[in-house]
């Protein structure tokens, strides 16, 4: 049975799709989409699509848990809301000036 690490890559191809991935982390943290324009067509050039797409949606729902901050996924903090006024003293961010 095949190890799931060994999947015959070289080291410049493995270095490549590192790179491909911090280039397309580097696009979703700037613009909050864009990693599978990026990533999905390079990575497929070198592991296949049936590889590749399967491995962005693995890290990117990983990466994406981060992003709740202990709040269950339904709940909405209408404390820290947009739509309520900027200057409100109940949301730390909010601009004091």
């Amino acid at each position: 049975m095949p190890s799931i690490l060994s999947t015959g890559l070289s080291s410049s191809a493995l270095a490549f799709l590192v790179l491909v991935a911090l280039s397309a982390g580097l696009a979703r943290g700037f613009s909050g989409f864009g990693a599978a324009l990026i990533f999905v067509p390079l990575a497929s050039s070198v592991m296949g699509p049936q590889i590749a797409v399967p491995l962005l949606l693995v890290v990117d729902g990983v990466m994406t848990l981060g992003l709740y901050r202990g709040q269950s996924v339904g709940r909405i903090d209408a404390t820290c809301s947009p739509w309520r006024s900027a200057r409100s003293s109940a949301c730390p961010l909010a601009s004091t000036s």
